[in-house]
């Protein structure tokens, strides 16, 4: 942008504040000139006066009284000043802003030159004119270019055409194949998990169940027998027995729990009835009295294929947990909603489930671990470690996800993803 001192008039005619009107009008238009800048005692500029601008401000009456009028009196107050080297268009939205139509140029604080508006708006369209022609010229030379490679691209979309077909079979190949091996691991690496989880507790069931068994009914017939001769004085230490006792009978059963998970028994059923099932399964537990159960379900089924009991027990272990969250009481809600997921290479059509309590939330450096066999916050004998761990099992062998959000002091968020049954009947259809 060209500085604003290219287009200002370089010979500046002044004034003084004490000149009279009349002579200040003479001088102008014997000059030729449209304004003249005012200066005072101290030959310092204090304003502009223009011809114009003084019969915009006089009315009739004062016209009558121009000759013994001073420059003073009638300059344009609130003397507005550009620096030699702003460019030109900054000048001219400073004039329009301030309603000012001629303007002193200084350089080193010294005057050098006066601008009018009007001339700085001529040069700027001018200059705006120039700059649209190049522009032209430029967006021309450009549509040349590319109607050049149009016809450069008609020529390569012929050899890619031509070459169309043969790329798609190698592509359908190798997304049949990444697909084939990716199952393959993740088969592996369940199997392998199953393998090392099913035979701990096949171990544990020979070796330590059984013995258990045995243990538990010595204990009960010993406790018989103290009731009936009246001895109160070991009675409490027989039941601590038995209820360590009972806590590993407890483990055992969930390991063997676990580790008899991969059995699925697939069957089409609606979920919002697998999670009323669940409820009641849990309800008549003395935890959930001072718990609000809230539900949000849609009014059309939302029917998913799977092991109706194993999703029965996701729920379950979800509801548990999340009263356990809330041991003074609180709520929990649940809204189920269908939902199409947009994935990498296609949508997945899918059941959401959201399970929400108000409770204590989850520590945000154990929240990657909750999913893991054996972890636990609870106290030695009140849990296994075993309830996330079956339920993130379950969802994967059904082809689901589950993730968690939570915040401490405010409650935790699980949501569960469900593929509708419809999609992969769709899927089928479509290989």
């Amino acid at each position: 942008m060209k500085p604003v001192s290219e287009y200002m008039t370089p010979v500046v005619v002044s004034v003084g504040l004490d000149r009279p009107v009349e002579e200040a009008v003479v001088l102008m238009r014997t000059k030729g000139i449209g304004s003249v800048l005012v200066m005072d005692a101290q030959n310092k500029p204090v304003g502009i006066f223009t011809e114009r601008d003084l019969l915009k401000k006089l009315d009739f009456q004062d016209l009558l009284k121009l000759k013994s009028m001073e420059v003073g009196g009638a300059m344009t107050q609130g003397l507005k000043t550009a620096d030699h080297a702003a460019p030109y268009a900054e000048v001219i939205d400073l004039m329009r802003r301030h309603n000012i139509r001629h303007m002193p140029v200084l350089k080193d604080n010294a005057v050098v030159g006066v601008v009018s508006l009007r001339d700085l708006v001529r040069h700027y369209m001018d200059d705006m004119e120039l700059l649209l022609e190049e522009k032209q010229r430029m967006l021309l030379a450009n549509l040349e270019k590319i109607q050049k490679s149009e016809e450069e691209l008609k020529l390569a979309n012929r050899d890619l055409m031509t070459n169309e077909k043969a790329l798609r079979i190698l592509i359908k190949d190798k997304e049949e194949t990444q697909r084939r091996l990716l199952a393959t691991q993740q088969q592996l690496v369940q199997s392998e998990k199953m393998a090392t989880v099913g035979t701990l507790a096949a171990g544990i069931a020979h070796e330590i169940k059984n013995p258990l068994g045995i243990i538990l009914q010595g204990i009960e017939r010993i406790e018989k027998n103290l009731k009936a001769i009246g001895d109160e004085k070991n009675s409490p230490f027989v039941k601590i027995v038995k209820d360590a006792t009972e806590r590993a009978t407890k483990v055992v059963l969930a390991l063997l729990k676990y580790s008899r998970s991969s059995q699925v028994d697939l069957q089409e059923f609606d979920i919002c009835q697998s999670i009323e099932d669940a409820f009641e399964l849990v309800r008549n537990s003395e935890k959930f009295d001072r718990v609000v159960f809230k539900k949000d379900f849609p009014p059309e089924s939302c029917l998913v294929q799977g092991d109706k009991i194993m999703i029965e027990q996701i729920f379950v272990d979800l509801l548990t947990n999340a009263v356990q969250a809330m041991p003074d009481g609180g709520e929990i809600n649940i809204k189920v909603y269908p939902h199409t997921a947009e994935d990498i290479s296609e949508q997945r059509d899918e059941i959401v489930v959201e399970v929400r309590d108000s409770g204590v939330g989850i520590a945000p450096e154990i929240i990657n671990k909750i999913f893991d066999p054996f972890f636990t916050t609870k106290d030695a004998g009140e849990g296994t470690g075993l309830g996330l761990s079956t339920v993130y099992l379950i969802m994967s062998q059904h082809k689901g996800k589950i993730t968690v959000n939570s915040v401490s002091g405010e409650g935790t968020t699980f949501t569960l993803r469900f593929p509708i049954k419809q999609q992969a009947d769709k899927k089928e259809t479509e290989e």
